[in-house]
């Protein structure tokens, strides 16, 4: 996330502590069930509540609300539910969790409402949400659920072995696990940073003005771009052929590599340094090189505006 709002946000806890870290008077708690058919999607459209989605093996689809208000009012606490408490519903074979539609957005110093929607639905559906402001969590490291999702200001996690994973936000961070070899995978925020690592087919990566870190990652084809932000690449293992794209506008391009590593592609940077540890030729002042790596090799295409371009053997 940008540093000026990290820096912003810090403040904001240390002026109001208690706000930051108490938690309302628990107002509401209800949990729904419909009966999930395979092959269906789970849709999600909420404003502002945080999701949490469970995947178990089950002929249901449970969805559990809870809200979170600081209010000794009945007549108050019945508005607070009744703008937040989804509707559940079937539609053919989705199961479809909704906002009322009047929902507006509502804020007060220290009196702001807090939703949850814990999801526990089987692995034979798919899941599509869209968000408002809220925080989504995906913690099934073992199930394959195709996951397509859009959020506003939420920050994202994501541990799972999805056969598909498209996930866009506007201003939130993701960090995101995947182990599927076969998978193809699409990160993309606006001004948040991304965190990735794991194994997966396709990877795209797309940060406006946040940093992209890659940790321990497997890939056939990868395409990492970043406005401003700096571009940070850990490959645990790529196989001949394979393809990687770097790009940022005013940051740093760093990508580590297997020691054994055999390159082939270009390099290149509008004022820049590039510092490479593979063999390349340098072309005019130092800010464009080719490699050539021959049989084998894998193939680069890495540049930056204004920043530098690492090549680095291992670490």
């Amino acid at each position: 996330m940008n540093r000026s709002i990290r820096y912003a946000a810090f403040a904001l806890l240390l002026a109001f502590p208690v706000l930051a870290l108490a938690r309302p008077p628990l107002i509401y708690h209800k949990v729904a069930e419909v009966a999930a058919h395979p092959g269906g999607t789970v849709k999600l459209v909420l404003s502002s509540h945080d999701v949490v989605v469970n995947v178990k093996t089950g002929d249901k689809v449970s969805v559990t609300t809870d809200i979170w208000a600081a209010t000794d009012s009945k007549d108050e606490k019945s508005r607070i539910i009744e703008r937040y408490a989804p509707n559940v519903s079937e539609n053919g074979n989705d199961v479809v969790v909704r906002s009322p539609s009047h929902h507006g957005w509502h804020f007060s110093w220290g009196r702001s409402p807090q939703a949850r929607v814990t999801i526990v639905m089987p692995p034979a559906m798919a899941l599509d949400y869209h968000l408002g402001s809220g925080d989504f969590r995906f913690d099934n490291a073992g199930a394959d659920t195709p996951i397509k999702g859009e959020s506003g200001s939420g920050d994202v996690f994501v541990t799972t072995a999805s056969k598909r994973l498209e996930i866009r936000a506007g201003s939130g961070d993701m960090r995101v696990g995947i182990n599927n070899g076969s998978a193809s995978t699409l990160l993309h925020t606006g001004s948040g940073d991304i965190n990735f690592n794991g194994t997966t087919d396709r990877l795209n990566l797309e940060a406006g003005s946040g940093d992209v870190t890659v940790n321990d990652a497997v890939a056939k084809t990868a395409a990492i771009t970043a406005g401003s932000g700096d571009v940070v690449a850990h490959w645990h293992k790529l196989e001949p052929g394979a393809m990687i794209k770097g790009s940022t506008g005013s940051g740093d391009v760093d990508m580590y590599f297997p020691a054994d590593t055999v390159i082939s592609g270009r390099i290149s940077t509008g004022s820049g340094d590039v510092n490479t540890d593979f063999p390349a030729l340098i072309h005019g002042s130092h800010h464009s090189y080719t490699l050539s790596g021959g049989d084998g090799a894998i193939q680069v295409d890495l540049g930056t505006g204004s920043g530098d371009v690492g090549l680095h053997k291992g670490g």
